[in-house]
């Protein structure tokens, strides 16, 4: 039986738009300027969780002499100047009539990237006034895969878990979803195509195939 759902969330990176190549290559960057390495599995594990995972692992690994708190600030600061560089970002292929079709339902992002950089990013996509709320990863205490960033949208959106749809691309967003009680569709991409999505509800690779999927009338 195909999922009706009462509201929706959207993690935004992979999903909204195909953001994780850039993210890695601006990330990479200062990786470079601290001159540590960071392998490809291992930044993999990094998707889908937040800034404040990533290099409190890192600073403890590579014994860094920033804080936590530096790191994370310069790693902020240099995404938020490359983003602002792009005068328009190409949203995902079918999102657009996707998001007009679920028009009368709550939607909601909720991403681990930062709540500043978001907005700028749906201002960019031309999709801001379609969220009734938006969550970055400063608004939790703990990152995907705790579910805390979903239910707390649930909160917003006045609406029980079981009844909503979450669209992620990363096993830390799908897991994070199915530990808040909530129906998981996961985006296949061929940036996320390592990711071990295999707990979602529902897997597809595009919005047109997602729309086909459950019943958004």
């Amino acid at each position: 039986m195909k999922f009706k759902p009462k509201a929706i969330i959207f993690d935004m990176d992979g999903v909204l738009l195909d953001s994780e190549p850039l993210h890695a290559k601006i990330t990479q960057k200062m990786f470079d300027n601290l001159n540590i390495e960071v392998g490809e599995q291992e930044y993999e594990s990094f998707i889908g969780s937040n800034l404040q995972y990533m290099w409190s692992y890192l600073k403890q690994k590579h014994a860094l002499p920033n804080s936590v708190e530096q790191l994370i600030e310069q790693n902020k600061k240099l995404l938020y100047s490359e983003f602002k560089k792009i005068n328009k970002l190409k949203p995902m292929p079918g999102l657009l009539p996707f998001l007009q079709k679920t028009a009368g339902l709550p939607l909601a992002v909720a991403s681990s990237t930062h709540s500043k950089l978001v907005i700028l990013i749906l201002n960019k996509l031309g999709i801001r006034d379609y969220f009734d709320s938006i969550l970055g990863g400063e608004n939790v205490t703990n990152p995907k895969p705790s579910p805390e960033i979903f239910l707390k949208s649930a909160e917003f959106l006045h609406t029980k878990p079981a009844n909503i749809l979450v669209i992620e691309d990363s096993a830390n967003g799908v897991n994070a979803a199915k530990m808040a009680g909530m129906y998981c569709a996961a985006l296949q991409t061929n940036s996320t195509s390592k990711q071990d999505i295999n707990k979602a509800d529902l897997t597809v690779k595009s919005f047109f195939e997602l729309q086909n999927k459950i019943i958004l009338d």
